[in-house]
Formats: C-alpha cells, structure tokens, sequence
C-alpha cells in the first residue's frame, strides 16, 4: 500500500482533495483489523478444540492453515476493496466538480420544462 502513496501524491498537485496518507492509512488499518480478526478466530477454534489437545502441535499446525488460508483470502478481498474505495475518492471530487456543474447546464433547461406536478423530488 505505501508504494502508492508517490502516484497518489502527484494526484493531489492536480486534485487538491486527495490525501494520500489517509487513504494509504484506512488500507493499512482494514489489513491490521482482519489480521486481528484471524488471530481470534485461531485462539477460538484452539479453545474449542481443547478436548483434542492429545494432538498438540498437529492440531495447532492444522488449525493455523485453516485460518491462515482463510486470512489470505480476506486480505485479498479487504485489499481489492480498498483500491475500490482509493479509485472512488479520486474519481467523484474531480467528476463532482468539472462534470455535474456541465450537465447542470444542459439539464436545467430540460428540468424546466417538465410540468411542476410530474416532477420527483426536484
């Protein structure tokens, strides 16, 4: 995730409303809380299998790349979702502010022109 923070960066020059370190901070934060998630699901499902502890370090082993697979899994996903939310805060601010106001001009006179008892929410 840090090595964005350069490409993001030369975007705020040009964006003013993207901040790179927040951005690369929510990532890193999204990644911590599911490494968190995985580290009590592997205590959770240790204590539960307690009663199998004659196993000791085959269960432990078995049981940390049952969540191990499963925290890659969700890494890739948390991370998929992070560059989601990274190309929509870099896309709006600036489509907010160049297009919606273009199209404003075009469909004002469009909206106008509708009777006032046909309008939705206008």
């Amino acid at each position: 995730l840090d090595i964005l923070y350069d490409p993001l960066w030369a975007l705020n020059i040009i964006f003013k409303e993207i901040y790179p370190w927040s951005l690369i901070w929510k990532g890193h934060d999204h990644l911590r809380n599911t490494m968190d998630n995985a580290m009590y699901t592997f205590e959770k499902k240790l204590l539960d299998n307690s009663e199998a502890l004659g196993e000791g370090k085959a269960l432990a082993d078995r049981l940390r790349a049952e969540v191990l697979a499963d925290y890659q899994h969700d890494g890739r996903h948390r991370t998929v979702q992070w560059y989601c939310q990274v190309l929509k805060d870099i896309v709006y601010p600036p489509f907010n502010a160049v297009v919606v106001p273009l199209v404003k001009t075009i469909l004002d006179p469009i909206a106008n022109a509708i009777p006032e008892p046909t309008r939705l929410g206008m």
